[in-house]
C-alpha cells in the first residue's frame, strides 16, 4: 500500500492521460467522426466520470486531514485545492464539504426535547443510539455510491435544509439520494429529495426548531454583473423580516435622503423599496460612522487625469469591490461619510478628500487607494473584507504609516508570518525594494509576488503604473 501511494497513483493517472489523449484524437475533427461507432464509448465514459466526484470528495478530505494547505503557505485546505487543482473557491469548498459528509464520524445530536415532561428517558436514549447506528451504516454505504458532480451538487444543496434532529438523518438521506440519483435525472433528484427533506423535518418538534430560522439568517450581495449591478439575496426569521418589511414600506414615509420625492408615479414597489433601503444605509453611514470599525463608508479611487477628463461611460473602483459610474459619483458626493482619493503621476495618493475624519482613517483611505484589495497574490477580497497590517509589527517599532501598512483579508492576515521565521511554512507581506509595491514573500531571499488580479488593477495607482509601462506583476 505504501508503494501504491508513491508510485501506483502516478501510473494510473498516466494511463488516464493516455486514454484521454486517444479520445481527443478521435474527435480532433468532429465532422469526420463516425458517430454510430463512438457514441456508446462516450456514453460509457460519462458513467465512468461519475466516479470522479466521489474521488474528488475523498481526496479533498485526505488533503484536509494532512493539512495540505501548508504546501502552499496557508492554514486552509481550500487554498491548496484551489491552487494545485486550479479550481474555484466554491468548488474547493463543495468538495471538502462532501468529503466531510462521507468520511467524518457522524455527529450524534443532543436528544430532542420532548413535549411530554414524563417521557421515558431510557427510551429516548435508546432511540438516539439506534439512529446513530443507522447513520454510521448509511454513511459507509454512501461512500460506495456513484453520482455525477452535478447531481451531488443538487444533493448538497437540498440536504442543507435538513434539520440535524430530523428522522431519517443526514447520512440516511444522503445514501438514499445517491442511490436514487443513479437512475433518475438531475431535476427529478432535486424534487424527490426536497420532498424527503420536508417529510423528515416534520418529525422535529416545534420546541427544538424554535430558533432554526434565526440560525439560518444571512444577507449576501452577488458579484457585479455586466451592467455593474448586483443581486441582493438572503434569509430572515419572521421578526427580522417583519422589521425589514415595515422599514421598506413606502407608505411610512416619502422622504429619501432628507429630500421629499417629487413623484412616485410609475415607480414600482420594488423600486420604491430600493430607494428606501439606500436612504436608510446612507443615513446610517452619515450618522453612525463613529460606531463602526474601519472606514464605515464608501471610498472611490481615481487618477487626476480621470477626474479632469471624466466621460459618461467611465467607471471607478470602490473599497467594496463595486464600480461606480459618474452618475453614481454624483449621488455619492452628497454624503458626508464618503471619500475620494486622487493619484498623482507617480501613482502615489495626491489628495484624499472627505468629511470629518481622523488622521488614522485618512491613512487607511490612502492605503486603500494604492492597493484597493488584499495585497496577497491572486486575492480579490475588497478592502471592506480586509484588515490593516503592519509590515514591520508595531511591537517591533513599526510605525503606523502608509509606508508600513498594507491590506490583508482575514485569511491571509491570519497566516502571515509576522516573525518571518524561516522554519514556518507561511510567508509574509513585504515591500519589493525595486518597484516599491507590497506583496507576498514566501521565504527569505524569495522574490516579492504582488497581486495582479483584475480587481487589483482597477486602482488608480495601478492605472498610473500601466501608463508608465511598469509591469503589473513582479
Amino acid at each position: 500500500m505504501e508503494r501504491m501511494n508513491h508510485s501506483g497513483a502516478d501510473v494510473l493517472v498516466a494511463q488516464i492521460d493516455q486514454a484521454m489523449t486517444g479520445l481527443a484524437e478521435l474527435l480532433a475533427e468532429p465532422a469526420l467522426a463516425h458517430f454510430e461507432s463512438i457514441h456508446p464509448a462516450f456514453e460509457a465514459l460519462e458513467k465512468v466520470f461519475a466516479r470522479k466526484a466521489g474521488l474528488d470528495a475523498a481526496f479533498a478530505w485526505a488533503a484536509d486531514m494532512n493539512e495540505a494547505g501548508l504546501k502552499v503557505g496557508s492554514s486552509r485546505s481550500t487554498d491548496y485545492l484551489m491552487q494545485r487543482l486550479d479550481i474555484s473557491r466554491a468548488e474547493a469548498t463543495a468538495r471538502l464539504r462532501r468529503g466531510k459528509a462521507l468520511y467524518d464520524p457522524p455527529v450524534e445530536p443532543e436528544p430532542e426535547p420532548d413535549d411530554d415532561p414524563v417521557a421515558d428517558d431510557d427510551a429516548t436514549r435508546a432511540a438516539a443510539r439506534e439512529k446513530a447506528e443507522r447513520e454510521r451504516k448509511a454513511q459507509a454505504a454512501a461512500r460506495g455510491r456513484e453520482a455525477a458532480g452535478e447531481k451531488r451538487a443538487v444533493i448538497d444543496e437540498e440536504l442543507r435544509n435538513l434539520s440535524p434532529h430530523a428522522t431519517p438523518g443526514f447520512n440516511e438521506l444522503l445514501d438514499r439520494a445517491l442511490e436514487f440519483a443513479q437512475s433518475n435525472a438531475v431535476g427529478v433528484v432535486r424534487h424527490w429529495l426536497r420532498e424527503q427533506v420536508r417529510l423528515a423535518n416534520r418529525s422535529v418538534s416545534r420546541l427544538h426548531e424554535s430558533n432554526r430560522a434565526f440560525n439560518r439568517r444571512y444577507v449576501s450581495l452577488s458579484e457585479p454583473d455586466e451592467h455593474g449591478g448586483v443581486r441582493l439575496s438572503g434569509y430572515l426569521p419572521a421578526d427580522m423580516a417583519a422589521a425589514l418589511s415595515e422599514a421598506l414600506n413606502p407608505a411610512r414615509s416619502n422622504i429619501l435622503d432628507g429630500t421629499a420625492l417629487k413623484t412616485t408615479e410609475g415607480m414600482s414597489m420594488g423600486k420604491k423599496r430600493a430607494h428606501l433601503l439606500t436612504a436608510m444605509c446612507r443615513n446610517f453611514l452619515n450618522d453612525k460612522t463613529l460606531n463602526l470599525k474601519g472606514i464605515g463608508s464608501i471610498v472611490v479611487s481615481m487618477t487626476l487625469d480621470e477626474l479632469e477628463n471624466m466621460r459618461v461611460d467611465d467607471v471607478f473602483p470602490t473599497n467594496t469591490g463595486h464600480l461606480l459610474d459618474p452618475f453614481a459619483l454624483i449621488r455619492l458626493g452628497e454624503a458626508r461619510s464618503d471619500g475620494f482619493v486622487i493619484h498623482a503621476q507617480d501613482g502615489q495618493p495626491l489628495h484624499a478628500g472627505t468629511g470629518k475624519r481622523t488622521a488614522g482613517v485618512m491613512q487607511r483611505i490612502a492605503l486603500f487607494a494604492s492597493e484597493l484589495v488584499c495585497s496577497h497574490p491572486d486575492c480579490d477580497r475588497p478592502m471592506s473584507e480586509c484588515q490593516a497590517h503592519h509590515l514591520i509589527p508595531a511591537a517591533r517599532g513599526g510605525p503606523t504609516s502608509i509606508s508600513n501598512l498594507t491590506w490583508l483579508c482575514w485569511g491571509h492576515h491570519r497566516d502571515n508570518n509576522d516573525d518571518r521565521d524561516p522554519v514556518s511554512p507561511f510567508g509574509w507581506a513585504d515591500r519589493d525594494e525595486e518597484s516599491g509595491r507590497v506583496g507576498h514573500r514566501r521565504r527569505a531571499g524569495a522574490p516579492v509576488m504582488v497581486n495582479g488580479t483584475p480587481a487589483a488593477r482597477r486602482s488608480g495607482a495601478a492605472k498610473v503604473r500601466a501608463r508608465r509601462g511598469e509591469a503589473s506583476v513582479v
